[in-house]
C-alpha cells in the first residue's frame, strides 16, 4: 500500500461509491459475496458453483479493487469506498487439476459495457477485445484495463483508454512475466503492451470461503490496482 502511494491518494479522495462513473466492472473467473472483507454485486449466476472450484481468481482481483480498508482484514482495496461489480465468466465444470473452466473475459467486458459501466478491469488472457472496439469504447468515455500478459492484448499497444499494467515485487522491483520457465527466457505472452507497473507479485490477497494470502498475483494483482485508482480519479 505505501510503496504504492495509495495513502497519498486516499488523503485526496476515498472515492465515491454513487458515483456511475466510478465504478469498475470485473470480468473474471468465480466470486464470492460472502467474504468479510468485500462487498461485491455479482451480475450473473457462476456464483453457486464457487465451492467446487480451486480457483477463486475472480475475487482476489475484485479485492485489489475494493476490498475493506482498516477493518483488520486481510488486505485494502486501492479504490477504498469504489463500488465494484462482478461479471462471471467461468463454467461450473472442472479441469483434471480440480479447478473451474475459465470462460471468454469479453463475454464479461462486453456485458459490463453493454450495462453501462465505464471502468471495466480484464485480468487474464485470451482478449477477443480488438483495437476499434477499446477505441470505440473510449469515445464513449470507457476506460479498459488489462493485465499484460498471455495473447491477445498486443493488439491494445497505444490504444487510448486502454491502460496495459505490467508487475512488480511489493518493493517495486521489476520481474518479467514468465509462466512456462525459469531460466530468464521469456515465456508465453510477457509484457504485452505495457503502460504502467504496479506492485503485484508477493502481495496480500483475498481467498475463497472468506481466507486471505499472499502469493504470486503477477498481472492479475496489478491491474485491479491500476483501475482502483482511476475510479479514484474519477470520483
Amino acid at each position: 500500500i505505501s510503496n504504492a502511494n495509495l495513502p497519498c491518494a486516499w488523503a485526496i479522495t476515498k472515492g465515491n461509491p454513487n458515483e456511475p462513473r466510478a465504478v469498475v466492472a470485473v470480468a473474471d473467473q468465480f466470486f464470492d459475496n460472502t467474504h468479510p472483507d468485500l462487498e461485491i454485486e455479482i451480475k450473473n449466476t457462476c456464483n453457486p458453483f464457487i465451492n467446487t472450484c480451486n480457483n477463486g481468481h475472480g475475487f482476489a482481483v475484485a479485492g485489489a479493487v475494493a476490498a475493506k480498508v482498516n477493518n483488520g482484514i486481510c488486505v485494502a482495496g486501492a479504490g477504498y469506498n469504489t463500488k465494484v461489480v462482478g461479471y462471471c465468466v467461468g463454467s461450473p465444470t472442472l479441469d483434471g487439476s480440480g479447478f473451474c473452466n475459465s470462460g471468454s473475459p469479453t463475454s464479461g467486458a462486453m456485458q459490463a459495457r453493454a450495462d453501462g459501466y465505464k471502468i471495466i478491469n480484464v485480468s487474464y488472457r485470451g482478449s477477443g477485445i480488438t483495437s476499434a472496439l477499446a477505441e470505440a469504447w473510449a469515445d464513449d468515455g470507457v476506460v479498459l484495463v488489462y493485465a499484460t500478459y498471455g495473447t491477445g492484448w498486443e493488439r491494445l499497444e497505444d490504444v487510448k483508454g486502454a491502460i496495459g499494467v505490467g508487475q512488480l515485487t511489493k518493493d517495486l522491483a521489476y520481474r518479467v512475466y514468465d509462466n512456462d520457465s525459469t531460466d530468464g527466457t521469456p515465456g508465453w505472452g510477457w509484457d504485452y503492451g505495457v503502460d504502467i507497473y504496479a506492485p503485484s507479485i508477493d502481495v496480500g490477497r483475498l481467498q475463497k470461503n472468506g481466507g486471505c494470502s499472499t502469493g504470486t498475483g503477477n498481472t492479475s494483482f496489478g491491474a485491479p490496482l491500476v483501475a482502483g485508482v482511476v475510479a479514484l480519479m474519477r470520483s
